[in-house]
């Protein structure tokens, strides 16, 4: 019986030391843990530190090297008219100019035809920039298929999905809410965004965007070269006033669209014949057959059929001055061409919802120095 207690008295000894032993063994690794997460943290801290010096140096160079546009001019010379619609920009130039790493994106809806995915597009261009925001613009909007878009966007509509929602009061009208987007939050912007406003300070950058594609431009060339070439032989020779009327689907339209008339068009003829003794007119339109039937009041007019609307919109903007209808298509047409350009003064029938979304003077949505015409 006594050897047996002096056993069991051994064993719970040993027990106790090994427990002890276990106990240290537990405490060492922990330590050690305990520094190698300090060290990982500290190595983090560094390669962090030395990222954003190098970000920030190579930001800072693209800012001061590749962000220096010309100056861009309301008269555009007959030659350069034509190679503007072809000419090449270096996609390594951008309008992010913010040294931050991490970057807050600003989504755009991608809604509607040709002329109001512009809008929503130069809206949002120049919103990220007064931001200094990254914009998200994906492969498949269809300004991205008609024109050499080019820049460091974000191609990730991922970015997208918490982004919060702020939308313009007013369609056509300047918003200032949009230009005061404050935080670390991405924000998914507007819904039409259709005024000059939000980009007044980005036209240069968008003109290098809004350059089309090749197989559009060449078309557009060939047609413009072929109805110069009837009235002279020098492009210099003659002043070439784009006509785009829009009807169709605007014509007695709920929303509130008063479609141009056809004495609109003729005011505005006679108004560029009188100013532009050899002026050529080159009519686009949906309705081809109202405008042969309405609009030919002149023996130097040319009506342009049987094109896709990016060629249309080609051939207006390759023109050296744009007599508008109504709607975003017409504002573009004219914006591209430069020059003069006369617009349909009241193109919202009054107490209509669509003239709620205009300002009060129609100055939000028409370009300084635009002519408008009854």
């Amino acid at each position: 019986m006594f050897v047996f207690d002096y056993v069991q008295r051994r064993l719970n000894d040993l027990k106790s030391v090994l427990l002890v032993l276990v106990m240290c063994y537990l405490c060492v690794e922990y330590w050690k843990s305990l520094k190698f997460i300090y060290v990982s943290i500290k190595i983090k801290e560094d390669v962090t530190t030395l990222y954003r010096s190098v970000i920030s140096k190579n930001v800072s160079n693209v800012t001061n090297q590749n962000l220096q546009y010309p100056p861009s001019t309301s008269k555009t010379s007959h030659s350069s008219k034509i190679v503007r619609s072809v000419s090449v920009v270096s996609p390594t130039q951008s309008f992010i100019a913010d040294s931050n790493t991490k970057s807050r994106y600003l989504c755009m809806y991608s809604i509607g035809g040709l002329g109001n995915q512009m809008f929503q597009f130069a809206a949002a261009y120049g919103i990220a920039k007064h931001s200094h925001m990254r914009l998200v613009a994906t492969k498949h909007i269809l300004v991205r298929q008609v024109f050499k878009i080019h820049g460091q966007f974000e191609d990730n509509k991922t970015k997208c999905q918490l982004a919060r929602r702020l939308e313009e009061k007013r369609a056509s009208s300047f918003d200032q809410r949009l230009f005061n987007i404050k935080g670390k939050m991405n924000y998914f912007i507007g819904v039409y965004t259709q005024s000059w406003k939000y980009f007044k300070d980005s036209e240069k950058e968008l003109r290098k965007q809004f350059v089309f594609k090749d197989h559009i431009s060449n078309i557009a060339l060939q047609i413009i070269q072929d109805i110069w070439k009837k009235y002279t032989k020098q492009r210099s020779k003659v002043t070439l006033i784009g006509i785009h009327v829009r009807r169709g689907d605007m014509i007695n339209h709920a929303f509130g669209y008063r479609v141009a008339s056809k004495e609109y068009f003729k005011k505005a003829i006679y108004y560029y014949s009188q100013n532009f003794k050899d002026a050529v007119f080159v009519v686009c339109s949906n309705d081809i057959s109202w405008c042969k039937q309405n609009i030919n009041v002149t023996n130097k007019i040319e009506f342009i059929e049987n094109h896709d609307r990016e060629v249309d919109l080609a051939i207006l903007g390759s023109c050296d001055h744009v007599i508008q209808s109504v709607g975003s298509f017409s504002w573009w047409a004219a914006w591209l061409a430069g020059g003069t350009s006369v617009f349909f003064q009241w193109p919202a029938k009054e107490g209509s919802e669509l003239r709620q979304a205009y300002s009060k003077d129609y100055c939000d949505f028409f370009y300084p120095g635009w002519i408008g015409m009854q």
